[in-house]
């Protein structure tokens, strides 16, 4: 039997952070302004291990390490109405991505 959870990670948006700031941002041209990583809709699932999913950035990874952790071992958040689910943001300020997170019940 598993400690863990599986849990769903889900790619909400991408966001440009031009966009957000509302001026051009002073980072270098030969990246772009929106993650490449990532396409919106796409899924990832986190096995009982709790290990990174994949093709999945190491980065945003370690932004949700910690509510992917709390979700597979049965924490909700008091603020969320339905149990089981976060919402989280990677931290990068100029290509921001929110996901869903979502525990799945066997």
């Amino acid at each position: 039997m598993a400690y863990r959870k599986k849990l769903k990670i889900t790619v909400l948006k991408k966001l440009n952070g031009e966009a957000i700031y509302g001026k051009k941002l002073p980072v270098t041209p030969k990246y772009p302004l929106v993650c490449g990583l990532f396409e919106e809709g796409k899924e990832f699932i986190v096995e009982d291990t709790g290990k990174m999913p994949e093709d999945f950035c190491p980065w945003a990874w370690n932004d949700l390490a910690r509510m992917v952790d709390h979700l597979q071992f049965d924490g909700d958040y008091s603020f969320y109405e339905e149990k089981g689910v976060g919402l989280a943001c990677c931290t990068d300020a100029v290509r921001p991505v929110v996901f869903k997170l979502e525990r799945l019940e066997d």
